[in-house]
């Protein structure tokens, strides 16, 4: 599987590497153009146990002529990576990250790291090399190992390539909040992992557990003025993909423009402490920035909470001044109530006086109706009492008619001398009529 400098891996060769001892670890490491410090990176690794595989994406420096020697004494492979069609000079990131994914299934090694040209990864442990401490996370039960990268940049143009760039870069910055993620580096499973989604800054896998303790990663991106330019304006930046961009990959040098000073001012960074820095590792590891994660979220929660309660408090300011308005009108409400009891009561009272009026006039109406009705009675009687005193008066009209006629008779008569005491009564009958 793995070979000497050609276009396939397949070719074998007689090799050393650390394969042989213990858990194997293998970095893939792809590079373009990074000749003043590959060859450091490659070595420094395999002194810490770890074999390279080797990936040239078509550099036109030095730096094959780096790797060469290595290759077979900790290097198990070159692979000069193929032009995809079409693409010419371009930067195939996710063609890199998909080659990577292939050859963590391919090679048989135990774990796997995703290696960058200019970086140097260490253990925590200052007493453990780099596959020693992946050995104890293996242990441990863990199958991810993430990374504190810290960027360190050149202050001054002092430095020469046979000089340990660790010694020369003592200043640095922490990684942008979007390259801060750094799991790369994994144990072999029988799945395979995604470095692509995430554009290389973490592997993904079902069932991945990741280690609490991060590792440190020493990234050197620009070594000076002069390969600062050369690597982001002729190197990096013409030969990024236009689909790759459109994911929003390769933003590191967007700020930077052709007539920046890439030299940076010491006071703007942090001198490297690597005690200081290890310690910080133990102490601030995933597990606490959970934990700090989580307090930050409490107080996020709790500042929430001491908003919503201030509203709150103000709300039932509101209600409680309400509710005074309320109180007022339920007092007024429960005095107009009072009085309507005491009109209802009045009222109640007048009404039984007029039901004791109405029931009495009612007895007198029946009484009345009863008198009435003697009356009427009466009215009949006395209307036939005064027709018959009525027939009796023209009866006894009809005789005083009579009677005067008789009399008018009488008087006329020749025997009015001998009727002389007869008038006398009929004249104190007629006084009488009268």
């Amino acid at each position: 599987m793995f070979g000497k400098i050609d276009s396939s891996p397949h070719a074998t060769a007689d090799r050393h590497t650390n394969m042989a001892s213990g858990l194997s670890v293998v970095a893939l490491l792809a590079a373009y153009n990074e000749a003043d410090l590959v060859g450091d990176v490659v070595r420094d690794l395999i002194t810490q146990g770890v074999d390279v595989y080797f990936l040239d994406d078509g550099s036109s420096d030095r730096t094959l002529e780096v790797v060469e020697p290595l290759l077979g004494r900790g290097v198990i492979a070159i692979e000069r990576l193929p032009r995809s069609p079409g693409l010419r000079d371009g930067f195939d990131w996710a063609g890199i990250l998909r080659r990577k994914a292939e050859l963590a299934r391919e090679i048989e090694a135990d774990w796997f790291i995703h290696q960058d040209a200019d970086e140097f990864r260490e253990s925590p442990w200052q007493d453990l090399t780099l596959k020693q401490a992946i050995e104890r996370v293996d242990r441990a039960g863990y199958n991810a190992i993430d990374f504190l990268s810290l960027d360190f940049w050149p202050v001054d143009e002092g430095w020469q390539e046979s000089t340990d760039i660790r010694q020369a870069f003592q200043y640095y910055s922490e990684r942008a909040p979007y390259d801060r993620l750094q799991i790369r580096c994994w144990k072999r499973g029988t799945l395979t992992v995604d470095l692509e989604t995430s554009g290389g800054h973490e592997a993904v896998f079902e069932g991945r557990t990741v280690f609490p303790i991060r590792f440190l990663s020493r990234h050197y991106p620009i070594r000076g003025q002069a390969h600062g330019e050369r690597k982001i304006f002729r190197d990096r930046v013409p030969r990024y993909l236009a689909e790759e961009l459109a994911r929003g990959w390769h933003v590191q040098y967007d700020r930077t423009g052709p007539y920046d000073s890439l030299v940076r001012d010491r006071s703007t960074l942090t001198r490297f402490d690597d005690e200081a820095v290890r310690m910080s590792l133990l102490v601030n590891h995933r597990g606490t920035e959970a934990l700090q994660d989580g307090l930050k979220d409490l107080a996020s929660q709790l500042e929430a909470a001491k908003t919503e309660t201030g509203r709150l408090q103000e709300d039932l300011a509101v209600l409680q001044r309400e509710n005074a308005a309320l109180h007022g009108q339920v007092s007024a409400l429960q005095t107009q109530h009072e009085a309507a009891l005491l009109e209802l009561r009045t009222l109640t009272a007048e009404r039984d006086g007029l039901k004791e009026a109405t029931d009495a006039l009612r007895t007198d109406l029946k009484e009345a109706r009863h008198e009435s009705t003697a009356l009427a009675a009466e009215c009949g009687q006395l209307g036939h009492a005064i027709t018959q005193a009525r027939a009796e008066q023209a009866a006894i009209e009809a005789v005083h008619k009579q009677v005067r006629h008789r009399l008018d008779e009488v008087l006329q008569s020749r025997s009015w001398r001998w009727t002389g005491p007869l008038r006398t009564v009929c004249s104190i009958l007629l006084d009488l009529r009268r």
